[in-house]
């Protein structure tokens, strides 16, 4: 009898503690028995790529350590350990990847003309695709690529290979199921393009209802009737905000001594020929050490004789063109979910998006976890150093912002947990 009033009085009590954490029936652990990432650079650990933007891979087992994919992974595990195998790299795969990248930053570092480059390589011939692989995210994976099966056609020599051997993307999802995925893709479609200012028409990407069709097959070719496979989707952010289109400002500063001057910079356009740069135009991190240099007749980017070329620069139009192409993919993206989940009922699909957050990154900054963060080229911790990259704490904040999706999504009925941006470096210099 008495412990039958011991348990009513423990009821009693809980029903007056608001403080009191009473579980949901109605919300589960998040299980896992194989999580496969599927995506690009972003998903795969990419850092300080280098600043010529060129599909090629920039990887380091460094920045696998901290790649998207692993720290989802990390915290997913907490509820039931499962393997999460990556193709780890060591050293870099060789392509130009900067050792300095701001003088004024770090005055101990060599002079603007003294730029040297990292070029250990590795062999990506020789790793393994046949084993059982869980980040299948490759650098350089575009939207177009997935189901190809032509060598020549990706730009990224880790698909190249994967494609050479008559295998296409698509071949080794098809043989490595799981039930639960991440995938986010359409950065590089649009930074293939967009970082080298929308110049050459052989990196065009692929217009909205193009994308929205191969992520729809994408996406049915991991969905079950069955409801075993739950995915996540992200959509993508205005990649215009990144370091590497903000960090030149439209106007040109010179210091002599004390003395600050301000000059007009000129630019190549698409559409309007030369003009004097304005607020709405974007000029790209490399014209930085590229503007003010003397030439015959006068200074790069500083006169209408040199002006800063068309590769160097995003225009006011071209921003525009690409701030519509992203919303035209987001605009696919969710109509694609929307759709699969009308036909596949039992499967969860969650969007997961960097916004608001990110806006208010771009904005003024955001504080979480007792950090300021901020699009601020190498003093903002969320970009690595070459503006294009998520640093390993910009890669946390991420990942934080898909679990909160995972959370906020009924059907996962999961709580993970989140990661202390604190406990993950900014900035890693070479």
């Amino acid at each position: 009898m008495k412990h039958r009033y011991l348990y009513f009085f423990c009821i009693l009590l809980a029903s007056c503690n608001p403080h009191l954490d009473i579980p949901d029936l109605y919300e589960a652990p998040l299980y896992i028995d194989r999580y496969v990432a599927i995506g690009d650079m972003y998903s795969a650990g990419t850092i300080n790529k280098g600043w010529t933007y060129d599909g090629k891979p920039g990887m380091s087992e460094q920045g696998q350590e901290y790649a998207l994919a692993a720290l989802l992974a990390s915290q997913f595990q907490q509820f039931r350990y499962f393997e999460f195998t990556q193709p780890l790299v060591t050293g870099t795969t060789g392509n130009q990847r900067l050792a300095y990248y701001e003088q004024a930053f770090c005055p101990s570092l060599p002079a603007i003309d003294s730029i040297s480059w990292d070029t250990a390589t590795v062999a990506w011939t020789q790793l393994n695709w046949q084993e059982d692989l869980d980040n299948l995210a490759v650098p350089g994976l575009r939207m177009r690529d997935w189901a190809t099966t032509d060598p020549s056609a990706p730009v990224s020599p880790i698909f190249q290979q994967m494609a050479g051997s008559g295998k296409s993307y698509a071949d080794y999802l098809a043989t490595n199921p799981a039930d639960f995925y991440t995938v986010w893709l359409g950065m590089e479609d649009i930074l293939y393009a967009a970082a080298a200012g929308m110049a050459f028409p052989d990196r065009k990407p692929l217009d909205g209802d193009a994308f929205a069709a191969e992520m729809k097959n994408l996406l049915l070719s991991l969905a079950s009737p069955d409801g075993k496979p739950r995915i996540v989707v992200g959509l993508l952010p205005d990649v215009t905000n990144f370091p590497y289109f903000r960090k030149q400002a439209y106007r040109w500063q010179e210091n002599t001594g004390c003395l600050v001057s301000f000059s007009d910079i000129f630019i190549q356009t698409a559409n309007e020929g030369i003009r004097v740069a304005t607020a709405e135009d974007r000029i790209l991190l490399p014209a930085r050490y590229w503007i003010g240099r003397i030439v015959p007749g006068g200074k790069q980017g500083l006169d209408l004789s040199h002006p800063v070329p068309d590769s160097l620069v995003l225009d006011r139009d071209e921003r525009q063109q690409v701030q519509q192409l992203i919303q035209s993919y987001n605009n696919g993206i969710r109509a694609t979910v929307e759709s699969l989940e009308r036909q596949y009922p039992y499967t969860s699909f969650a969007l997961a998006s960097l916004d608001p957050a990110f806006t208010e990154i771009v904005e003024g900054g955001l504080r979480l976890d007792g950090l300021i963060l901020s699009t601020d080229y190498l003093l903002g911790d969320v970009f690595s150093l070459d503006g294009l990259t998520f640093s390993p704490r910009g890669n946390a904040l991420v990942a934080n912002l898909w679990i909160q999706a995972i959370n906020q999504t009924p059907g996962f009925r999961a709580k993970v947990p989140p990661l202390n941006l604190a406990n993950y470096p900014g900035v890693l210099f070479p």
